[in-house]
């Protein structure tokens, strides 16, 4: 689990790639479920929501500035669309807090 100090911004960031070519590609839809321990998710669509941004053609990032209580986990997954029928998915977790290292 990846580990950030209380009071610090969080980027996360997605890429996504053509299936067939494998080159960084842009899908129709960008979606980001963000979801604190012990909240309901929260889902974060490209276009839409401002924190969501596209840096580059298929690579996108989420800027997190989290609310109090400052030390605890956050889930996330990030969801592409795409025109051919092909979706895709990232998951991961994050932890808000001091290292245990």
């Amino acid at each position: 689990m990846i580990y950030f100090p209380p009071g610090n911004s969080v980027i996360l960031d997605a890429t996504f790639v053509d299936p067939v070519t494998g080159l960084p590609a842009d899908p129709l839809v960008v979606r980001l479920r963000l979801r604190q321990a012990g909240q309901a998710a929260v889902a974060y669509v490209y276009g839409v929501d401002a924190q969501l941004t596209k840096i580059s053609t298929g690579v996108y990032q989420f800027l997190l500035d989290p609310p109090p209580p400052a030390e605890t986990t956050w889930l996330y997954r990030w969801e592409a669309e795409r025109a051919s029928g092909v979706d895709s998915a990232e998951q991961g977790d994050f932890q808000i807090g001091r290292s245990v290292v």
